[in-house]
């Protein structure tokens, strides 16, 4: 942007006015910020997704241990269906994490008799 477009047009002073007018210590200001609250709300917003992220890896870590101590079956293939979407790995984990739970021995470790 030219420097123009940042600064007011000056205007002409007359013989009438400069006599009866002070001119002002600073000019007043031509483009405001936005308001306050503005960015207390992208805060809040940005501060709710930075908290599901960190949830949605903890809830991951857990599934992970969940595989280790071969408990909570069910849960560990909500969170393989979570991460599907997360491309590459997580639809290579999840979709590996699938076909592996779906095996007889798995069911057996699992203690799922069907």
């Amino acid at each position: 942007m030219p420097e123009s477009a940042w600064n007011a047009p000056a205007k002409p002073v007359t013989t009438a006015q400069s006599s009866s007018v002070l001119p002002s210590p600073s000019p007043p200001p031509v483009n405001q910020a936005p308001p306050v609250f503005m960015f207390r709300i992208f805060a809040a917003v940005i501060g709710v997704i930075i908290l599901l992220g960190w949830t949605f890896g903890a809830l991951t870590i857990y599934a992970g241990r969940c595989v280790h101590n071969r408990i909570h079956r069910v849960f560990i293939l909500v969170m393989a269906g979570l991460n599907c979407p997360l491309i590459p790995w997580g639809t290579l984990l999840g979709i590996a994490t699938f076909m592996l739970l779906q095996t007889p021995v798995a069911r057996r470790e699992f203690g799922v008799l069907t």
